[in-house]
């Protein structure tokens, strides 16, 4: 994943309301959440540690390939997709792995998940036509293409699989990249609340650009002199040069990755309680050293009755109370 460092517009830095501490809000969410078996184990992850969380699903994961010709997206051919479509599980048939997605992310939801939109054909890096030269246009129609698959997703496949699940309200880019002033125009033009793809900023509080902002932070990395964003591929990318080490080196790796965000958040609890935002992929990088290090931190700070391991909705509906 690529990353971009992008410069908010000038906007104030959101201070508690009250004199009271404010709970401190940890934010994990999970980009690409396609795959029915991975959000299945978070949502009962979330159960046991009184957790919950934003998935960012990409499109079209909603879409089998053999349909691809019905997602339609800005600067590139009909059926064009970076990531591919619809997931398909070992020994089953696509049409079967939809099904359980669906009925995946309308669990999530009922149980206080949120699903929001990491967009569609993740076009990200250097490549022609990709979302960092999109104007309002382009992520329009992008965004009306998330809106189809998921609205259609029975009709486009052809099953027995409805999503009923709470309307969208926050995106996240493809990659952290494009004009993301821009986008949050494109946003609040159509009723949405939030974007989560700045990358960067440390220790501060939401702020409003048309929709609430909320950072990615860079952190410091445990033991070593450089900071790296509060990321699971970031680390990945980092402790190994984004290559999976031998299955013995996992445990060292977790370790560092675990007391790097635990610094994080003691950090923020012991000070102005700005939300922590933690980004993460259903991915077993590293062996799930990264998995690992996130389930022990929740597993420690969950259970505070000052700390609130929710949603980026449920950041949002606190910040506007």
């Amino acid at each position: 994943m690529a990353v971009l460092l992008a410069i908010a517009l000038a906007a104030c830095v959101l201070a508690p309301e009250s004199t009271d501490r404010p709970p401190q809000f940890v934010v994990v969410s999970f980009d690409g959440a396609g795959d029915a078996i991975d959000l299945n184990e978070w949502i009962a992850a979330g159960d046991r540690l009184d957790a919950r969380f934003t998935f960012f699903l990409s499109g079209v994961y909603l879409l089998a390939g053999d349909q691809s010709f019905r997602y339609v997206p800005p600067r590139h051919a009909k059926g064009a997709s970076d990531i591919g479509f619809a997931i398909k599980p070992d020994e089953s048939d696509v049409r079967a792995g939809l099904r359980d997605l669906v009925a995946a992310l309308n669990d999530a939801d009922a149980r206080g998940h949120e699903i929001g939109s990491h967009f569609n054909g993740h076009f990200c890096g250097r490549r022609p036509g990709a979302v960092g030269v999109w104007g309002p246009k382009d992520w329009k129609k992008e965004l009306d293409q998330f809106d189809s698959l998921v609205r259609d997703v029975a009709l486009n496949n052809a099953i027995d699989a409805d999503l009923h699940i709470r309307p969208v309200v926050g995106t996240r880019t493809p990659c952290l990249e494009g004009n993301l002033p821009l986008l949050r125009t494109v946003l609040a033009e159509r009723g949405m609340r939030y974007d989560a793809s700045l990358a960067g900023y440390s220790g501060r509080w939401p702020w409003r650009d048309g929709v609430w902002v909320f950072p990615i932070p860079l952190i410091p990395v445990d033991g070593e002199s450089f900071t790296t964003l509060a990321s699971d591929y970031n680390f990945y990318l980092n402790q190994t040069g984004a290559t999976d080490a031998d299955a013995t080196e996992a445990p060292a790796l977790a370790a560092q990755t675990y007391q790097s965000l635990r610094a994080y958040f003691d950090t923020s609890y012991a000070g102005d309680r700005a939300p922590m935002s933690i980004a993460y992929h259903f991915e077993d990088w590293n062996h799930g050293a990264y998995r690992d290090a996130l389930l022990h931190l929740l597993l420690d700070v969950c259970g505070r009755s000052d700390v609130r391991c929710t949603t980026y909705r449920g950041l949002a509906n606190w910040l506007e109370r």
